[in-house]
C-alpha cells in the first residue's frame, strides 16, 4: 500500500498524467506498486485503498502538506493491514468465546522455525 501511495503521488507532484506515469514505469522498466502482475493496468484494492488514502492526507484539510507527505515516507499506510488483521484477530476471539471455546493453539510439534544457517547452535541448549 506503501509503495502505491509513493509512487502514484510523486508521478501525480511531476503533473503526469495517468497514461504518462504507465509508459514511463514501463520505458524503465519498474514494476507499478499495487498492480496485478499483467499486461494491462488493473490496480488492485491495496493500490486503490492507497491512493484514496493519500488523497484524504492531502485535501481533507486537516493536514498540512508536510504531514501528509511525511506520513506516506514513514510507512503509515501500511498500518491499515495491521488494522484489518487486529479486527479479525478480535472477531475470531469473541466467536470462540460465543462458542464456549478456548482460543485456538496450534499445536507446538507441527510448528516449524526455518533459522539462517549458524544463527542457532546446540550450544545454545546445553547453557
Amino acid at each position: 500500500m506503501d509503495g502505491a501511495a509513493r509512487q502514484f503521488s510523486e508521478a501525480f507532484d511531476k503533473g503526469l498524467s495517468p497514461m504518462q506515469f504507465v509508459n514511463e514505469q514501463r520505458r524503465i522498466g519498474k514494476h507499478i506498486m499495487g498492480k496485478l502482475e499483467k499486461a494491462n493496468l488493473i490496480l488492485n484494492v491495496d493500490g486503490a485503498i492507497g491512493i484514496i488514502f493519500v488523497d484524504i492526507l492531502r485535501y481533507s484539510g486537516m493536514f498540512t502538506q508536510a504531514e501528509a507527505q511525511e506520513t506516506i515516507e514513514i510507512g503509515a499506510l501500511n498500518g491499515l493491514f495491521v488494522l484489518g488483521r487486529s479486527i479479525g484477530f478480535v472477531g475470531h476471539y469473541l466467536d470462540q468465546r460465543r462458542l464456549k471455546q478456548g482460543l485456538y493453539r496450534h499445536p507446538w510439534d507441527d510448528i516449524t522455525y526455518v533459522l539462517p544457517e549458524g544463527e542457532f547452535s546446540t550450544n545454545r541448549l546445553n547453557g
